[in-house]
């Protein structure tokens, strides 16, 4: 099993955002493409 983490800094506050445009994102052709199952935001 293949992992990637990502670590980047998020304004305050702005986690809702931040979701909105990890879901309109899933919602597309990508995630299959290149084998996404979940994405994490803490």
């Amino acid at each position: 099993m293949h992992r990637t983490l990502i670590i980047a800094r998020i304004e305050p506050h702005s986690e809702r955002q931040i979701a909105e445009i990890f879901a309109a994102s899933d919602a597309g052709a990508l995630p299959d493409l290149v084998g996404v199952r979940s994405r994490s935001l803490f």
